[in-house]
């Protein structure tokens, strides 16, 4: 799956994982709900701007799904990817979140490879905020692992370590 809209890349990285795994597939709006899909609000001030952009989205005050009065807070988090993912998926399938900030002693090509070997899926979170100074974070399902680093969706491309 490719994005279907600005902010939408938790909702599509969890469509992707559940494409990947044979599960049923939701339909897009659905998705961004049970993720909590903020879209960007246009139009508003600088500072109201530059305040919800310094963010990836806080998802805890805001669960008005259209779009008039959304929070100008875009995107997702990875925990609200985990927590729509149960809503999406039930008992089918299981999430969790592994933060690697602070850095962790961790060979991550090994794990990786270690978790999708048993069929699992994954998602990257990135925070391109700290990266680059980048206004967003972005989400990307895992489908692979090797030498040459971690081959993701929503951009299809090979991210290297």
């Amino acid at each position: 799956f490719s994005q279907s809209g600005a902010s939408n890349c938790g909702a599509t990285a969890l469509l992707n994982v559940l494409s990947a795994l044979k599960l049923p597939i939701p339909d897009i709006r659905d998705a961004d709900r049970a993720v909590k899909t903020n879209a960007r609000k246009r139009n508003v001030s600088v500072s109201e701007y530059l305040a919800a952009r310094s963010v990836a989205g806080n998802n805890n005050d805001n669960d008005n799904n259209n779009n008039e009065g959304r929070s100008p807070l875009a995107g997702t988090t990875a925990e609200s990817i985990v927590e729509g993912c149960a809503v999406v998926a039930d008992r089918a399938l299981d999430s969790r979140f592994f933060a690697f900030y602070p850095p962790r002693e961790v060979d991550l090509q090994r794990w990786l490879a270690g978790w999708l070997a048993q069929g699992c899926s994954a998602v990257g979170t990135i925070n391109t905020q700290r990266m680059y100074g980048a206004d967003y974070w972005h989400h990307q399902m895992i489908h692979g692992v090797s030498s040459k680093g971690v081959f993701v969706t929503n951009g299809v491309e090979a991210l290297g370590f």
